[in-house]
């Protein structure tokens, strides 16, 4: 099976009420990563030492904090940067820990933030493209004239392959730059997508999860949060609509001792909603913050993108939550999750250090106007 493929498994009907096997004493093994080879780790340094323009486009276990660090190092050359996909699945971050940024969504946008690169490493990932086709644009972001150079596929040691492209170029082991931690002011006034991401960065918890399907009004949270308490940064890694809310419950059930806080778009949120009565279920610490613009905001996006601005009547009522207005605090109540509406930043400062200061779940639904 290729790592990170799809695997299909076919049982007997009978499986069900037949004798089994004794139950497991221990954890199956985990199968060891393959090294990255040795000549792709030459070749990678020779590139570097060309000392012309490299990007080192990097995902999977090198966003981890010994991979950032390993990164860091790299982006010690002058010549040397490195930006991970839109959709990596989780990040170390915040103080203490090397930040790595992603490439941006709209593909006109990356194509000019890349647009002096001469080489990009691929680092368990394929070449940067645009999320979406669009009419008469190129689906790839990669720029003329720039050679991609695979170094490691999603089932390699990316980390240890990086660090022997440090060694290899004699790069010392502490050669990267920690992210310091600087207090977040507290917002005031009006909801906005600044003001949001100012609110979680001021008060998120140390060792926190972010879990992150926040969409339009939600791209501020990951700047906002590179100098907060270190955390950790998971998000929906494809077209998967809804996947935030579940996204939360399992990075709950699995770190019980860690605060998760959920930024969750309003309109992909009412595609699982059941999530909430599973942390309510299970009694789990989840913030939920739901953005409320009553909107599917990102197809409103989609549609200029190719080339429909101002959308008809029709279009426009098919992308409204209004008529009748989603109550948010309703549903919350129904499925056993305490819950608060906040239609300004100070109340929105507020509900969060409460919940996070109170154990088992919470929703706040944050009015954006």
């Amino acid at each position: 099976m290729v790592p990170g493929g799809i695997a299909t498994l076919v049982l007997p009907t009978d499986l069900a009420w037949g004798p089994g096997p004794l139950p497991l004493t221990a954890p199956p093994p985990v199968a060891a990563l393959d090294p990255v080879a040795d000549e792709v780790v030459t070749h990678a340094a020779e590139i570097i030492d060309r000392g012309e323009p490299v990007l080192i486009f990097a995902t999977g276990t090198a966003l981890s904090e010994a991979g950032t660090r390993a990164l860091g190092r790299l982006g010690s050359r002058a010549n040397v940067e490195f930006l991970a996909p839109v959709n990596g699945a989780r990040y170390d971050r915040g103080a203490g820990r090397v930040d790595i940024a992603r490439i941006p969504y709209d593909p006109d946008i990356a194509r000019a933030r890349i647009a002096h690169v001469k080489h990009i490493l691929l680092v368990g990932t394929d070449e940067p493209a645009s999320f979406f086709a669009y009419p008469d644009k190129p689906g790839s972001v990669v720029p003329d004239g720039c050679t991609l150079h695979r170094f490691s596929a999603p089932g390699d040691d990316a980390v240890a392959g990086l660090e022997a492209l440090a060694d290899r170029l004699g790069i010392g082991p502490s050669a990267y730059r920690l992210t310091d931690y600087v207090e977040t002011a507290r917002p005031t006034g009006a909801i906005t997508p600044a003001s949001l991401a100012a609110a979680l960065a001021a008060t998120l918890p140390e060792n926190a999860i972010i879990c992150d399907e926040g969409l339009t009004q939600g791209r501020e949270v990951m700047p906002a949060t590179v100098n907060t308490r270190p955390h950790s940064w998971v998000q929906i890694t494809g077209g998967a609509i809804g996947n935030g809310l579940p996204l939360a419950f399992g990075a709950a059930m699995g770190a019980r001792d860690r605060r998760v806080v959920s930024v969750q778009a309003d309109g992909s949120g009412l595609f699982t909603l059941q999530a909430l009565w599973s942390q309510a279920r299970e009694g789990l610490d989840v913030t939920t913050v739901i953005l409320s613009n009553q909107s599917y905001a990102i197809l409103k996006g989609e549609m200029a993108n190719i080339g429909v601005p101002t959308p008809g009547p029709l279009a426009q009522d098919m992308m409204s939550l209004q008529n009748p207005t989603i109550d948010w605090l309703a549903l919350s109540k129904g499925f056993g999750v305490p819950s608060a509406l906040a239609e300004d930043a100070e109340t929105l400062v507020r509900l969060l250090e409460e919940s996070y200061a109170t154990p088992g779940p919470f929703l706040i639904e944050a009015r954006i106007g």
